[in-house]
């Protein structure tokens, strides 16, 4: 098909380039960026390029992708003169399409991204040798886009994201298990709870159904002491004929200690005023809110304050209990009582 020993020098050329291109796009993206900075701080060649690269990420960025476009158009437009020369316009140009576009797509592209995602760190400090010198020669047209970035946050009164996220935090932390600063349980501790932070109380709430509690209308002292006496729960829910009508919460000991001196006291006088909190508040946020309420129990509201269900701090407690056991492995037969 192609006789030329130079015409399939430069076909190969282009597309190695373009598998490069696109595997350290994706290395660069998703490598420990702490782990690789630690490695140069060590003394590390490679390492020390690669963080050069991270440093600049954006315009790394931009000169890593306009020379994948550019290896692609160069392969599928030699590919493209090639065939039409030797089979004519229409034919050659098909020819080229369905061999260029499955070719680059997968083999060009979604392999090597796949590859530099799942050994990052392995790519970046590899490819970081003939990056380097690819960032500097694409600096002005770097320049030229970061403009045009600018001018688009400018417009869409966007601001500059510099946010310490959640994954940088993790992988400080995995960084740091790895030195030996930390060991593995306390760095599963510190990443659980990080989780925990993130999990919001929609995620522990025991649905409205479900919800233990005594209907005040129908308020009769005998049948509220042996209803107090029949449930575990240390703290009772009083609703005025639904549900939908939390009037307050009675704290069962408390409740007791006035009982043995009045047997005829009304819950109502001693109850405390329900708290609400939205479905979407973190679990941090609700152990915030127990604090500044002084409460163990809130009642989960929609947006709509539609009644969604209910959570105790024991919940908050025993989610946070969960997820340490899951990640770590040492938490076995840990429980919370109400």
């Amino acid at each position: 098909m192609i006789d030329d020993p130079q015409t399939w020098v430069l076909l190969i050329l282009y597309f190695v380039a373009s598998m490069y291109f696109s595997s350290s796009e994706t290395a660069f993206m998703t490598a420990n960026r702490f782990k690789i900075r630690a490695k140069a701080e060590e003394g590390s060649v490679s390492a020390k390029l690669a963080a050069w690269v991270i440093n600049r990420l954006e315009n790394s960025i931009i000169a890593v992708v306009v020379f994948n476009n550019l290896a692609h158009l160069l392969f599928t437009a030699l590919l493209t003169v090639v065939l039409v020369n030797q089979y004519g316009n229409d034919t050659g140009e098909l020819l080229a399409t369905l061999i260029s576009v499955p070719l680059m797509f997968l083999f060009a592209e979604t392999i090597p991204k796949v590859l530099g995602r799942r050994y990052s760190e392995q790519y970046a400090l590899i490819s970081a040798y003939l990056l380097v010198p690819f960032i500097i020669i694409s600096y002005p047209v770097a320049l030229f886009f970061r403009g045009i970035v600018w001018v688009v946050k400018k417009l869409f009164k966007a601001t500059e994201d510099n946010i310490f996220t959640a994954d940088d935090f993790e992988q400080v932390i995995e960084t740091i298990e790895e030195h030996g600063i930390i060991n593995e349980d306390a760095s599963d501790i510190i990443i659980s709870s990080l989780e925990f932070s993130e999990t919001v109380v929609k995620d522990v709430i025991t649905p409205k159904n479900a919800i233990v509690a005594y209907d005040i209308s129908k308020f009769n002292k005998d049948s509220f002491k042996d209803f107090v006496l029949s449930t575990h729960f240390s703290r009772i829910p009083l609703y005025d004929g639904s549900l939908d009508k939390i009037v307050g919460v009675i704290l069962v000991r408390e409740y007791i200690k006035h009982y043995q001196k009045k047997p005829n006291i009304n819950p109502r006088t001693i109850m405390a005023r329900p708290y609400y909190v939205n479905y979407k508040i973190t679990l941090t946020k609700m152990v915030e809110g127990f604090k500044k309420n002084n409460t163990h129990i809130a009642f989960v509201v929609d947006d709509k304050k539609k009644l969604l269900g209910m959570v105790t701090m024991e919940d908050v407690l025993e989610e946070l209990v969960g997820q340490i056991a899951e990640t770590s492995g040492t938490v076995k037969g840990a429980s919370v009582n109400g």
